[in-house]
């Protein structure tokens, strides 16, 4: 029974490979999505306003690596978010801007016309908070309370060498501002996310 599930699962790692060896080394892909998150913190903080969900944009290169259903690549990506409001009291309007750096790695259990499997990536980020109450305005920077990552399940289809597909999974993300007597508590950008790229694979 071992012998037989090492000869199926070779047979399946040579087939993956030689898939591989004819796919394109590099792609280029494109996306845009919403983190599914409401950080209380700006509920707690601004009375007016009403968080919502952050619109996300990427840019993604990625290293399809031959004889292995592995790709390796990297992630610049943005976030954002601005609100306003009056409570009779104070007039209210804050702007989040953030930027996250990563390193993605997949498993394409399915490759072929389409491709299907986990995505994980880990990374850095930072982002900037502009704070405006009754005229009164501030800058904030926002440091990375830990190092972030997603665990995601990716799907698409190959269009010859353009790419569609989407991604949906979770983020851990979370900022502080520990000297700022304005803003200083931990804005917890964690929670699900989706995103639908486009792309293009050459060489």
């Amino acid at each position: 029974m071992k012998k037989i599930f090492l000869v199926v699962a070779m047979c399946l790692f040579i087939s993956i490979g030689v898939e591989r060896l004819n796919a394109d080394l590099l792609e280029v892909r494109v996306g845009a999505g919403l983190n599914f998150v409401d950080p209380d913190d700006f509920d707690k903080n601004f009375e007016s306003t009403d968080a919502e969900d952050l619109e996300t944009y990427n840019v993604d290169l990625f290293v399809n690596i031959p004889i292995s259903p592995i790709n390796a690549g990297f992630r610049y990506e943005t976030s954002a978010q601005d609100d306003s409001g009056s409570s009779g009291v104070n007039d209210e309007k804050w702007e989040l801007d953030v930027e996250r750096f990563s390193i993605l790695v997949d498993w394409r259990i399915i490759d072929t016309g389409i491709y299907v499997g986990p995505l994980a990536s880990f990374g850095v980020h930072n982002g900037t908070l502009k704070i405006n109450e009754n005229g009164t305005s501030a800058d904030l920077d926002l440091d990375p309370d830990s190092v972030s990552y997603t665990l995601a399940v990716e799907a698409g289809v190959r269009l010859k060498s353009w790419i569609i597909g989407g991604e949906f999974g979770y983020q851990n993300m979370k900022l502080e501002n520990p000297s700022s007597s304005l803003f200083n508590v931990e804005t917890d950008l964690s929670g699900g996310y989706a995103k639908v790229l486009v792309g293009y694979a050459f060489f």
